[in-house]
């Protein structure tokens, strides 16, 4: 059933500043918090970048805080250069 107000159950990529999950019922915060610990969630994220991109696509695999993290990124769209 719906709980009396909306219960936080994760923060998104907290150390980067991060976005809160929350849930609105019991089932929802019981199926997110088993999503969340088993690491379904898939994340996709969108940047605008100044200045120059090597390449069209690639993979950084640094450790963040101590833990693996691996991102694939690839470029959308490019912008001409200022004052083109």
């Amino acid at each position: 059933g719906s709980m009396k107000r909306p219960r936080p159950v994760h923060r998104i990529d907290a150390a980067t500043g991060g976005l809160l999950c929350v849930a609105k019922t019991r089932r929802a915060m019981t199926c997110l918090s088993t999503a969340f610990e088993n690491r379904l969630p898939r994340k996709r994220y969108r940047a605008v970048l100044c200045g120059h991109l090597e390449g069209d696509g690639g993979v950084v695999d640094t450790p963040m805080d101590g833990k693996p993290a691996l991102t694939r990124w690839s470029a959308v769209r490019r912008a001409p250069p200022p004052g083109v």
